[in-house]
């Protein structure tokens, strides 16, 4: 389950109002597998990829422009987990998210899990040290 606390901070305010926000896109994919079928829910799927699609690409933008801010020595190893996840996303298919038993968007949900936990509870906090250590993190 998608539930947002401090062991996820950065201390980089704008990072963790990202960060919040791909919870709640993660929570609303929970919340919707839990819906009964029906034409709503097919919409909403679909709505809810392209809005973490969109905002995936927004958030990696910043975090990698804040990278890049103060020569974080690790970005190009950063920036190919955000390639990765980006892919993941991207190759979900608008036509099959919506099949039988939402494979597609159980797949999905599954790589928000992956991503979150192994992601952000490891490489955005080395990030966070490093970012510490060079006056980032009031930015």
């Amino acid at each position: 389950m998608f539930s947002w606390d401090q062991s996820f901070c950065t201390g980089i305010n704008i990072i963790d109002e990202q960060h919040k926000l791909l919870f709640k896109l993660g929570r609303e994919f929970e919340l919707l597998l839990q819906i009964p079928d029906g034409v709503s829910k097919k919409d909403d799927a679909l709505k809810l990829l392209v809005d973490l699609r969109d905002y995936v690409t927004f958030h990696f933008y910043t975090e990698e422009s804040l990278m890049e801010q103060i020569d974080y020595p690790d970005i190009e190893h950063h920036r190919e987990y955000h390639k990765i996840f980006q892919n993941q996303i991207t190759n979900i298919s608008f036509k099959n998210i919506n099949n039988e038993n939402y494979d597609e968007m159980r797949t999905l949900l599954n790589n928000i899990y992956s991503w979150i936990f192994d992601h952000m509870l490891k490489e955005d906090l080395y990030f966070k040290e490093y970012a510490e250590n060079h006056q980032l993190t009031h930015d």
